[in-house]
């Protein structure tokens, strides 16, 4: 029933075809949603001072994705805690310098589960926060699994790093990914040792070069003037 779509990239118009079954008009103008983080000051003061992060600290977002139980979905979802925030912030703090601070950001399907866990004051529950970009415009590294925030952050050039311990079940049983693993810019591990080797190792220069030809290969439009561009093409239909 839709007339139009506005999209972020050219995959987004392709996928958008094949998944919605769409044959009307694809504007690949962005996404008004992530003009927030080209311009991410205010957002920034906020996210530090509800969660009272110091102007100083740095922040990491840790956003997972959930599983099924064994698998199943007929099972429900569930949160399985993969990370170990206490050797990612050493990495980060020996990588990076300063005092680091995660929001954790669990997906809405097992948000219950941050009852189960005992964090440490550096770690803030950033869960039920309304606005994932605001977060994302706050931190100042990223690291996922399979979601698709993980692009988010690149698209400013902020850092992202993989941590997935279950590739091939989690592909095997749940889901198919719409893009190559191998092929994402971000440097990936299997265990928090591996995550900490590679937080050490990054080189900002090489990783700015794989997000751009990344982004270049799949058309993205992000560039922080999706929302005018959007308005614009709206005023002008009426």
């Amino acid at each position: 029933m839709m007339d139009y779509i506005f999209t972020g990239s050219q995959f987004d118009s392709d996928f958008c075809r094949r998944a919605f079954g769409f044959s009307g008009e694809t504007l690949e103008i962005g996404s008004a949603r992530t003009d927030v983080l080209f311009a991410p000051d205010e957002a920034n003061a906020r996210i530090r001072k509800l969660y009272q992060i110091p102007t100083e600290g740095k922040i990491l977002m840790y956003a997972p994705t959930f599983r099924y139980k064994d698998g199943d979905c007929s099972k429900g979802c569930e949160y399985i805690l993969i990370a170990d925030f206490g050797v990612i912030k050493n990495a980060l703090e020996e990588r990076f310098g300063g005092e680091w601070f995660i929001l954790l950001r669990l997906h809405p399907n097992v948000q219950n589960s941050i009852g189960e866990l005992c964090l440490e004051p550096w770690v803030k529950n950033a869960t039920a926060y309304p606005d994932s970009q605001e977060l994302v415009a706050a931190c100042d590294i990223l690291i996922s699994d399979f979601s698709s925030i993980m692009f988010e952050p690149a698209f400013v050039h902020k850092p992202v790093f993989l941590l997935a311990s279950d590739f091939d079940n989690y592909v095997g049983k749940e889901y198919e990914l719409a893009i190559a693993y191998e092929s994402l810019p971000f440097a990936r591990a299997e265990s928090n040792g591996q995550l900490a080797e590679n937080i050490r190792a990054y080189k900002e220069d090489e990783y700015v070069a794989r997000v751009d030809a990344f982004m270049e290969h799949y058309g993205v439009k992000e560039d922080g003037h999706a929302s005018e561009r959007a308005v614009k093409y709206i005023l002008d239909l009426l």
